[in-house]
């Protein structure tokens, strides 16, 4: 009798625990599925109001908008920001990471001058010139001792042209 009476009970068991994971996976699926319509409420809802943004713009009167001169030639930091940017992307190319970290230190010192406002004052334009010739001599330098003697010869080019620069009205 005790035999049957463990076997019975060890059923039982069994079977509460089939019963506890299938509601529990009931349970998700009931979840899944409500957490779906859920999205889809959403997302019908986020197209309805892209609907009419498109109908409130499209209903706007036109303006005129006086139209802004652009500049035809750029200026001589964006030049050197160009510049600086070309030689960025050759040593990425070639894999040389210690010189694209030096050039984009330059690119930073740049933009960060263009934010401050365009013409730089006297001070800050040499400051600049002076900071990035100093650090173009570097790269020259270190382009000379792995014998890469066109690309120092043009980043002291640079670091010259700088400096002569930084000076003139």
């Amino acid at each position: 009798m005790a035999r049957t009476f463990k076997w019975a009970k060890d059923a039982y068991e069994s079977y509460e625990h089939s019963y506890g994971v299938m509601a529990m996976t009931d349970s998700l699926v009931d979840r899944l599925c409500n957490e779906n319509k859920t999205l889809r409420g959403e997302v019908n809802e986020m197209k309805n109001q892209i609907a009419e943004l498109q109908r409130g713009a499209e209903s706007e009167a036109a303006t005129f908008d006086p139209t802004v001169p652009v500049s035809e030639a750029p200026g001589e930091l964006t030049r050197i920001h160009d510049t600086l940017r070309q030689e960025l992307n050759s040593f990425l190319a070639r894999e040389n990471w210690e010189e694209a970290a030096e050039i984009q230190r330059c690119i930073m010192m740049v933009l960060d001058s263009l934010n401050i406002g365009q013409p730089l004052e006297r001070g800050a334009r040499i400051r600049l010139y002076q900071q990035l010739g100093d650090r173009l001599e570097h790269v020259a330098d270190r382009q000379r001792v792995s014998n890469e003697a066109l690309i120092a010869e043009r980043f002291q080019r640079y670091a010259n042209e700088l400096r002569e620069n930084a000076f003139a009205e």
